[in-house]
């Protein structure tokens, strides 16, 4: 990563899920204060989340993490919006838009690759051993407003590097797989 990166910075969403936290983690420890983590309060969080976001990153990871109330700018959007599925395009897309914002202040493009790992195990194999440990799904995808997204291909050398340091860095993780799913089909998260 740090040779992908070289000195460049890395901007990263940071909803604070399990998903984008075990990214923010990997990366900091990585390439530091190259890496620039995004959190947007959109006043639809868990109570207490954002402050623990960051409490977590900034507080206890020294990371280099942007923090956006936009809380207001969210529920005034949202006012007199009944259907559920008109809810979240709306969420979305104002997320994306609060996100390119934070991105242009720094300079930056948005890409998107991140990692899942699962609430299953799988066997592998460790010290000539059988070891059930977790998978960890790669994901990458580029996306101009998050209701499509198209699974860019890769240079084969890529994801065989993140399997090889995933596998041998990564307590507990036995395998990595690489997510082709575009979205429809998919969502861009895993739920």
């Amino acid at each position: 990563m740090r040779e992908q990166v070289g000195d460049k910075k890395v901007l990263l969403a940071l909803p604070g899920g399990v998903d984008s936290s075990v990214v923010a983690a990997l990366l900091i420890k990585a390439i530091g204060k190259q890496l620039i983590c995004v959190h947007v309060n959109h006043g639809l969080m868990r109570k207490g989340e954002s402050e623990q976001v960051v409490d977590v990153f900034e507080n206890q990871m020294d990371a280099n993490l942007v923090y956006v109330d936009a809380t207001d700018r969210f529920l005034d959007k949202l006012v007199d919006v009944d259907e559920p599925e008109a809810k979240r395009k709306i969420i979305g897309a104002e997320f994306i838009r609060v996100f390119e914002e934070e991105a242009r202040k720094v300079g930056l493009t948005i890409w998107q690759y991140f990692a899942v790992v699962p609430d299953f195990r799988a066997t592998g194999v460790r010290e000539g051993k059988r070891a059930y440990d977790w998978p960890c799904i790669i994901r990458c995808i580029n996306t101009v407003d998050v209701m499509t997204a198209e699974v860019p291909e890769l240079d084969w050398a890529l994801p065989k590097r993140i399997t090889a340091r995933v596998t041998a860095e990564v307590p507990g993780i036995c395998r990595v797989c690489y997510d082709l799913t575009p979205k429809p089909v998919g969502t861009v998260e895993w739920e």
